[in-house]
């Protein structure tokens, strides 16, 4: 789930659209007595697959970028380019049968059930921002991303 958080930072950074898609798989429910490879459709060739992680694409071409992310039947489209995302949700669709959850939505788990624990965790934790106001780590959107890492070699 690491690349996940990498990705909504650099849209969140980037302000780009993020768009969720869920794929109809009723094979994720049974049982095969033969081994299933996946490939590539055809169109999807453009795309060019991470060698850090395979489930993350990425598509430029002049100033469009576009990158699509699979978790298992999920599928996370973003980029700068609304057009050319749409024309690879329609081509995606045109292969697979999915389903367009629509901009991706970010909510608690416990959100629909919450419980006292719940609360009492949330307290904590306005607590915990309340006294380090001062500190934190600013995403701004005219970052350029760029990683600095310092360690103590003692």
């Amino acid at each position: 789930m690491g690349i996940v958080h990498c990705l909504l930072v650099v849209a969140a950074t980037k302000n780009w659209h993020v768009f969720q898609l869920d794929v109809y798989n009723a094979f994720l429910h049974g049982d095969f007595d033969e081994d299933v490879y996946m490939h590539f459709p055809p169109g999807f060739a453009r795309f060019s697959q991470s060698k850090a992680d395979y489930t993350l694409f990425t598509y430029q071409h002049g100033s469009s970028f576009t990158v699509v992310l699979v978790y298992v039947d999920d599928v996370i489209l973003a980029g700068n380019d609304d057009s050319h995302i749409s024309q690879q949700e329609q081509f995606l669709n045109s292969n697979f049968h999915l389903k367009d959850l629509g901009p991706l939505k970010v909510q608690s788990q416990f959100l629909s059930t919450p419980r006292t624990t719940h609360w009492h965790a949330g307290l904590r934790i306005l607590r915990y921002i309340k006294g380090t106001v001062g500190t934190g780590i600013l995403l701004s959107s005219s970052s350029k991303l760029t990683l600095h890492a310092y360690t103590n070699s003692d």
